[in-house]
């Protein structure tokens, strides 16, 4: 079964909140036949238990809102029997147990297949896919439309301390292209209660049909280039490299160590110069190792590995965590009362290797690997998006440039990075967009100078 976090864990919590705030839940009423016109979908919902409607959350004063910022999102929740008679039971607002759906679509237009749709956003989702679908029959759950791809899934989700440990759902996922329409369409239920509310999900994802009227041109695929490089002329190693960057914004605590792990650093404006210093041999390859010297204290003086052979580039880095140090204690009347503690960075012995750059295979395909920061396990996905690009970066043109796109996963935290590699020269540019259960940020660092011997 194949892991992957799932970001929109918090609607069925919010739901009837929701519902209770004028301006943040639009058009609720019992779903039967649901037009979503936004994505050109016209849904069946069995029986009259099901209720909702469109959702205004970007009103929401909730994290994880601006997540949601170019996406419309429609939720319905089924009904019990013993919520309509107003005989309801122990247990039954308990998280997961309603059966809910959520339809997301997305503003911006979509050109890419349902497989490649499901590929690009499975990279920020987090749950175990316990079977895909994709063939239209009678024995599966998949719609009658042309683009679409359907998943069944279990997933954990953590839970607020007021509402107790983290539950577990199960469901269907179900990656839909409409006319360039990217659909989401996601219905769970507490898993103990999946065998009983299955034969609806399967009978509205089967119900779906498209409404859309046809549009002149053909849908235009983004099918993997077949086209590789030579990914090894984008990472260069001489006996001594030097690097200075000026960077806008960052990040901290956990997300600046995912960004070290990752070779993002965490820091403002620095320099960091590489010397060649000794070999090391990891899984029978050879990585050369550099001391690094920056002005960045977290990371000064440690010794950094890289390898590029069968052209795959590869970072090997030793593992830094924060712990608590004591430090001291406050007394009073010569009685401690209180310690004091400071955090310190320290390394764990424990080493991550990570491909940075992948030119054994077509661009724009991706690839995903697994470490763990902290306990947590970090989900890394990377695809080599665009070549030969032409970009200016502190009004310094470089040409020959690749585009590489890096999410990463750990926990209730998630990052984006476009990453820039000019030919012979290495990182040039990197946007890295971090989310967390604060919100949003952004960080954006820029080469200023260079020099590679």
């Amino acid at each position: 079964m194949k892991k992957i976090i799932f970001k929109y864990h918090f609607l069925p919590v919010l739901f009837f909140c929701l519902v209770g705030f004028a301006g943040k839940t639009q058009n609720v009423s019992i779903a039967q036949n649901v037009n979503i016109e936004e994505g050109g979908l016209n849904i069946t919902f069995p029986g009259s238990n099901w209720m909702g409607g469109l959702q205004d959350i970007s009103a929401l004063g909730v994290a994880g809102g601006a997540k949601l910022k170019d996406v419309i999102v429609y939720y319905y929740m089924r009904m019990k029997e013993s919520d309509i008679s107003g005989k309801s039971k122990a247990g039954d607002s308990e998280p997961g147990s309603y059966p809910s759906a959520s339809i997301f679509i997305d503003t911006k237009p979509v050109t890419k297949t349902a497989a490649g749709y499901a590929a690009e956003k499975n990279r920020l989702e987090s749950y175990t896919i316990i079977k895909t679908y994709t063939a239209q029959n009678a024995a599966s759950p998949v719609p009658n439309l042309p683009q679409v791809v359907v998943h069944k899934v279990i997933q954990q989700i953590p839970m607020p301390l007021f509402l107790g440990t983290q539950s577990t759902t199960k469901g269907y996922v179900a990656y839909i292209v409409n006319q360039k329409k990217g659909i989401s369409l996601t219905m769970f239920v507490k898993e103990a209660e999946f065998d009983k509310y299955e034969k609806e999900f399967v009978s509205i994802l089967r119900s779906i049909i498209s409404t859309a009227a046809a549009v002149p041109e053909a849908l235009t695929v983004n099918q993997p280039v077949a086209k590789t490089i030579n990914v090894c002329e984008y990472m260069p190693l001489g006996s001594r490299m030097s690097y200075t960057y000026l960077k806008t914004g960052g990040e901290s605590g956990a997300l600046g160590e995912l960004s070290a792990l990752l070779g993002g650093g965490n820091l403002r404006n620095f320099t960091e110069e590489y010397t060649f210093t000794k070999n090391k041999t990891v899984a029978g390859k050879q990585f050369k190792g550099y001391l690094l010297k920056t002005n960045d204290q977290t990371k000064n003086g440690h010794t950094l590995y890289f390898n590029c052979s069968n052209n795959d580039a590869k970072t090997h880095t030793e593992i830094y965590e924060w712990e608590k140090e004591l430090e001291g204690q406050l007394t009073q009347n010569g009685i401690p009362i209180q310690d004091i503690y400071n955090d310190v960075f320290v390394a764990t012995g424990k080493y991550a290797t990570v491909t940075q750059l992948k030119g054994s295979i077509p661009v724009g395909e991706i690839w995903t690997e697994t470490e763990f920061v902290n306990g947590v396990e970090a989900k890394i996905s990377t695809s080599i998006e665009e070549t030969g690009l032409i970009l200016e970066v502190n009004e310094e043109t470089y040409k020959d440039v690749i585009k590489v796109v890096k999410t990463i996963v750990a926990g209730s935290v998630s990052m984006r990075e476009e990453v820039y590699y000019a030919k012979g020269i290495g990182r040039i540019k990197v946007l890295t967009t971090a989310y967390t259960a604060l919100g949003e940020s952004v960080s954006t660092y820029e080469l200023v100078s260079y020099s590679i011997e």
